[in-house]
């Protein structure tokens, strides 16, 4: 008898999110699922480590499948779960997200969901990211993370069955998009979606994140998202430097 698939869900929103529950939802129907995940919210921070600080490992019972809660980076959950006996063998497949938000453009580096895929590609681990737009005009609107689980199920399929010729995917989905919408593949736009903003308060520094739909590159993820209304999927190097 073949033996099941072992896939493992990560994210930056927590492991309480709405998104990587729906992601193991999906999941559980290609293999057995765990969920090694922040404890709390961890946007942002690209594929840094957690370091010089104990990092706690809970348990979690009662969830979908099974969830670990680290107080860690996407990026460490991901280390924490290879190389902490968290599971019973390598994973066949790492899932990270659904993320709050579109992961998009020049920007895709700050991202703590990619992070975490980057992470699980550098351990030569099939690795797909996942991110849902969030509307323009309605930044505090309820998204359908059920329909955007109904499409990952369709690029974990592939890739579980090596459908797909690639080991790091950054996948975007529109806010309105269903099981019918298609998929586009696209190249990284150069623009920043994501630029920041400096401000000061009380003599302190803040710095945000703003959204910028300016310049953006024809044909790339961020169009195909953003003006073409599609689902982009992007193939990635986590060899940055790579030619």
């Amino acid at each position: 008898m073949k033996e099941k698939p072992l896939i493992l869900i990560t994210n930056d929103d927590g492991y309480t999110s709405k998104g990587i529950i729906e992601l193991a939802k999906a999941a559980k129907q290609y293999g057995d699922v765990v969920i090694a995940a922040p404890k709390y919210e961890q946007s942002s921070t690209g594929r840094g480590l957690t370091r010089k600080k104990p990092i706690s490992v809970e348990e979690i019972k009662e969830e979908v499948v099974r969830t670990y809660a680290i107080d860690a980076t996407p990026a460490t959950c991901v280390v924490i779960a290879l190389n902490a006996g968290l599971l019973y063998k390598k994973p066949d497949l790492v899932l990270s997200g659904i993320n709050n938000g579109e992961n998009l453009s020049s920007c895709i580096t700050l991202s703590g969901t990619i992070g975490a895929a980057i992470e699980a590609a550098s351990y030569d681990i099939p690795a797909i990211a996942f991110s849902l737009q969030r509307p323009k005009d309605l930044p505090g609107a309820e998204v359908c993370f059920e329909d955007a689980a109904k499409i990952a199920s369709k690029f974990i399929k592939q890739l579980l069955n090596q459908d797909i010729d690639a080991c790091l995917l950054n996948i975007n989905i529109p806010y309105e998009a269903d099981i019918n919408t298609s998929a586009i593949y696209g190249e990284i736009s150069n623009h920043k979606h994501y630029p920041t903003k400096v401000s000061t308060r009380n003599g302190n520094y803040f710095v945000d994140l703003a959204k910028s739909y300016e310049m953006i590159v024809k044909d790339s993820d961020a169009d195909i998202v953003l003006n073409k209304r599609r689902i982009s999927i992007t193939p990635l190097d986590y060899l940055i430097g790579k030619n």
